[in-house]
């Protein structure tokens, strides 16, 4: 969290632009002349929840946010995440992401925190969504030739006659290069530029449109629920089923082709999948986000990865929202 910093009552006064509070204003006349007097953006709370006293209008028009939008919200509610970046603490809303310090200031005798928002521009940050796609474009474009030669080669060895022994070691050949083409086509769609085109979405036709890639026993085990005042939705339909294919393929994976699956469309703007397999070990929790890792035998560790970088292309977030042996294992995307 940002550290506080203590203010005297007298520095109070001058951090906002003006020559001091003059008694007799009202608490709300004092707030806004304080913060709207400060160029930089800049929230006041109270310093118990944290509760939105008033954001000045360079804080507004940063965050694309009203007054009456921020009425009875936390500082830190109109922030996506948290994530620590080259040891700094970096706040993110959308795709955009911003520094917080914080200080008390004594007001009318009442102790309020001014948080100061200072954007981060990205090329300063470490983003490793952006260095994930640059590798996989990198990669991609450096295998793609040798792998179509080898292909070629396997080709000509079928039509060759071969003994036992050299079939076993075609069927080697083969078997690898089948993971291999599935790493660079997992690492093609990484290495994609993403253009994202919202629209209103119908979530009963979408949600028919995306069981129609499914075999009818996989349609069986998955559990559809959509909230009864959700019939539309703003998204990209084509990234959304993207994202939504892939913890569904998860899902009905590590539920061991036995237990259904859960897909639940709720009203507070966030899509659920739940499995009831094995609990996820908490070693693993800490690394399942990172590309090209995998608990799998022959996994590629792409698949969560992809859904972050989708995700992060929309504004969304992606979260382990349970891990639970009774209450199944969930993953919400938050829209």
């Amino acid at each position: 969290m940002p550290t506080f910093q203590k203010v005297d009552d007298n520095t109070a006064s001058a951090l906002g632009g003006n020559n001091g509070i003059e008694e007799g204003k009202t608490m709300d006349k004092t707030v806004r002349t304080l913060l709207n007097g400060y160029e930089r953006p800049a929230i006041l709370s109270n310093t118990d929840q944290r509760d939105i006293v008033f954001l000045n209008d360079a804080a507004l028009q940063l965050l694309d946010i009203t007054q009456n939008q921020a009425a009875n919200t936390r500082v830190y509610d109109l922030f996506n995440s948290q994530r620590i970046i080259q040891q700094d603490v970096v706040w993110e809303r959308g795709n955009n992401q911003f520094k917080i310090d914080e200080e008390k200031l004594n007001i009318d005798g009442s102790t309020y925190i001014r948080s100061i928002i200072s954007p981060i521009e990205q090329p300063k940050v470490l983003d490793l969504l952006t260095m994930q796609k640059e590798m996989a474009q990198l990669v991609v474009h450096r295998f793609h030739s040798p792998l179509n030669g080898i292909s070629g080669f396997t080709e000509l060895l079928n039509d060759s006659e071969l003994d036992h022994k050299q079939q076993e070691y075609l069927q080697a050949i083969e078997d690898g290069l089948a993971d291999f083409k599935d790493i660079l086509s997992n690492m093609n769609d990484l290495a994609q530029d993403i253009e994202v085109q919202f629209n209103t979405i119908n979530v009963q036709k979408f949600c028919q449109q995306l069981f129609e890639k499914y075999e009818q026993n996989e349609k069986k085990r998955i559990n559809l629920t959509i909230d009864p005042d959700l019939i539309e939705l703003q998204s990209d339909i084509v990234i959304l089923e993207k994202i939504i294919t892939e913890l569904l393929d998860n899902a009905l994976q590590f539920s061991d082709g036995r237990q259904n699956v859960e897909l639940h469309f709720r009203s507070d703007n966030t899509i659920r999948v739940t499995n009831f397999g094995s609990q996820i070990p908490q070693t693993f929790t800490r690394k399942m986000f990172y590309p090209f890792f995998s608990n799998k035998a022959r996994g590629i560790g792409l698949g969560l990865s992809k859904c972050v970088y989708y995700c992060r292309e929309l504004g969304y977030q992606i979260i382990l929202a349970e891990n639970s042996s009774v209450d199944g294992i969930s993953f919400d995307i938050q829209m």
